[in-house]
This record gives structure tokens, C-alpha cells and sequence, in this order.
């Protein structure tokens, strides 16, 4: 792990109306005021897709957060899921009874998800069997900052517990 590398949110998918993410950002913008996450630290890139850029700036959050609305190749954007520290997850449809497939493939990459979704019940059972995955109702501002906080300090534990260990991968961090 890169120690000198910030923590990357990052979302590569379509939002189809730029409100879905209205009490993320209100999250988001806590976590900052209340010092937990910097802009040193911290950055949210959205590819494929460009929600709220004015409330993004509004908000103050323009320092931390990227949208990139560019068409990606399926394998550029593995890549960019893949480097990232963890993947926001995103789903708006009311009754699921069950995760969509797309989540467990972004599941099957191994690393942390923040799943923003509608329906968290369908979501919560395999929180249970998968580490780091924390489900918020993605329109409850205080579950979801709860959960991306949890997130960030996980990450940030085990980027201090890296410190003092030997680092035989640090080509491979290097690229990272």
C-alpha cells in the first residue's frame, strides 16, 4: 500500500438524475467539516458520469471530488475500479429482494464497497459474509456518513499498520 496515496472513492457507473447523491454529498461535506476526512487524503472520482458538479461546488467539496463524464473502455474502467481504495456502489430501485449482479462483480474485485441503496435489507446479508462493505439507505445522510467514515478509518488502519511492516511489494505499490 502506497502510504503517500490518498484514499480514492471511486464510482464508475451511470446516475440518471444528479439528486441521487444529494445526502452523499451532505455526508461528505460533515466528514470535512468535522476534520475526518481532508482533501490531502481524501478524493471521490466519479467516471462515466458528472453528478451535481454545482452542488459539488456549492457544497465545497470540489477539492475532494473529480467528475469525469468520459466514455471508458470495460477494461479501463476495471483498472480504474481496481486502484481504487474503495467503490461506491449505487442502487435507487425501490423492493429489491435481492443484490443486483453488478454488485457482486464489483464484490468479486476484493476491495471495500460503500453500497448507497434503496433498498439496504437486500444489501445488509452479504455485508455479513464480505469484508468491508458497509450499506446505507442512500437517503439517510447519517447512516451513509457513518458508513464511509468506517471506511476511511479502516483504511486508514491498515495504512498505518503497513508502516512498520517490511515491504517486499513496493514495485508493485510504486505503480499503484
Amino acid at each position: 500500500m502506497n502510504r503517500d496515496r490518498p484514499f480514492v472513492l471511486c464510482h464508475a457507473d451511470y446516475f440518471y438524475t444528479s439528486d441521487v447523491l444529494g445526502p452523499f454529498f451532505a455526508a461528505l461535506k460533515e466528514l470535512v467539516r468535522e476534520d475526518v476526512v481532508t482533501p490531502a487524503q481524501f478524493k471521490c472520482y466519479f467516471v462515466k458520469t458528472s453528478p451535481g458538479q454545482s452542488e459539488v461546488k456549492q457544497l465545497g467539496l470540489a477539492e475532494i471530488t473529480v467528475c469525469e463524464q468520459v466514455e471508458v473502455a470495460r477494461v479501463e474502467m476495471s483498472e480504474c475500479l481496481e486502484r481504487a481504495s474503495c467503490i461506491l456502489f449505487v442502487d435507487r430501485v425501490e423492493g429489491q429482494k435481492q443484490p443486483t449482479e453488478r454488485f457482486y462483480r464489483l464484490l468479486s474485485l476484493g476491495k471495500p464497497i460503500l453500497a448507497l441503496v434503496a433498498n439496504s435489507e437486500c444489501y445488509e446479508s452479504v455485508g455479513l459474509y464480505a469484508k468491508e462493505v458497509c450499506v446505507a439507505n442512500l437517503r439517510d445522510q447519517d447512516a451513509i456518513r457513518m458508513a464511509l467514515a468506517e471506511i476511511y478509518r479502516d483504511w486508514r488502519r491498515k495504512r498505518s499498520a503497513s508502516k512498520g511492516k517490511q515491504r517486499s511489494e513496493a514495485p508493485v505499490a510504486a505503480v499503484l
